[in-house]
């Protein structure tokens, strides 16, 4: 099994993140501080004196993450299951993770699908407690796709 599928393995979640800050705004350097991609909008907002209240990111510009979050989920439904058929069960990783995140040598990851984790146990714990929080996150109500935004979208082949 290979690609990007089965795992969160470092070398697939720890990523470089560059910024491009053309106001200025940003001093230029390096951090070495976590980040996630949901982290860039409130901080894109921030740079642009724009508030916007995100209850799991936050404002790099001012803030710091103590973790990152990552996981997968393969779908019953998944095009991946023909590939899966002609692997054995044993060699297949569970089908959902969850990780806490703080270094290479700090992570804790979780298997709903089992109620068991591995890693640091405080992470572990960490990242129970942050997926119960997003099942309660409200979601807006979608309406049915139309004018230009459909447009786009088949243009982009999503449709």
């Amino acid at each position: 099994i290979y690609g990007h599928h089965f795992s969160t393995a470092d070398s697939l979640i720890r990523v470089p993140l560059l910024i491009h800050d053309p106001t200025g705004q940003i001093e230029p350097g390096s951090k070495s501080q976590l980040a996630q991609l949901n982290d860039i909008y409130p901080t894109i907002l921030s740079l642009c004196d724009i508030s916007a209240t995100s209850e799991h990111s936050v404002d790099l510009s001012e803030e710091t993450r103590e973790l990152a979050y990552t996981y997968y989920h393969i779908v019953e439904d998944t095009h991946l299951l023909p590939m899966l058929e002609k692997v054995d069960d044993d060699e297949i990783p569970p089908k959902q993770q969850y990780v806490a995140w703080r270094s290479p040598r700090e992570r804790g990851t979780w298997y709903p699908g089992f109620d068991d984790g591995e890693g640091h146990d405080d992470l572990v714990a960490a990242v129970r407690k942050h997926y119960r929080s997003l099942e309660s996150t409200p979601t807006a109500e979608g309406g049915p796709i139309e004018g230009e935004a459909r447009q786009r979208l088949k243009r982009l082949g999503y449709l």
